[in-house]
């Protein structure tokens, strides 16, 4: 019985696998979903679905290792780590509060320079003011809690 269920369970996992993989090389063959320079920032609906996949994958990270690792402008300029970190932010200890605050700090910087090539000047405008805000409301959860940088 034991040697069922595990022949099972390996049988399942390579299904899964599979399936997964045929996933990735699907949305990855997909036009504007992702590129060699990040992640994709027009409106269309394939690209708003891979960036709202980007943000879930972000926020399902138990371990949050992704919080305090370098970020571009492109990625800075699709909005998902900003998201990733508006969803997070309530359970986030003092390092990673402050980490997110210079990385916000750190997009805003990034952001100055214009829209990134296929972002419109109106999401690039709404993703900068959204980095202001979530930036003012990590520094000020980090404030609440007595976090010292």
């Amino acid at each position: 019985m034991i040697a069922k269920t595990s022949a099972l369970l390996n049988a399942a996992t390579v299904v899964a696998v599979v399936g997964v993989s045929a996933l990735v090389v699907a949305c990855s063959s997909m036009s504007g979903v992702t590129s060699a320079t990040g992640p994709c920032l027009d409106d269309s609906k394939a690209c708003i679905d891979s960036r709202t996949a980007t943000v879930a994958s972000l926020v399902n990270d138990p371990s949050r290792a992704w919080v305090g690792q370098p970020v571009d402008k492109r990625m800075a300029a699709s909005g998902i780590r900003l998201f990733a970190y508006q969803t997070v932010m309530d359970g986030l200890d003092c390092p990673k509060l402050l980490a997110g605050v210079r990385e916000m700090q750190a997009a805003r910087s990034a952001l100055s320079g214009g829209a990134s090539s296929g972002q419109t000047a109106e999401r690039h405008n709404q993703i900068r003011a959204l980095t202001a805000d979530t930036e003012a409301q990590l520094a000020s959860k980090a404030r609440k809690r007595g976090c010292k940088a």
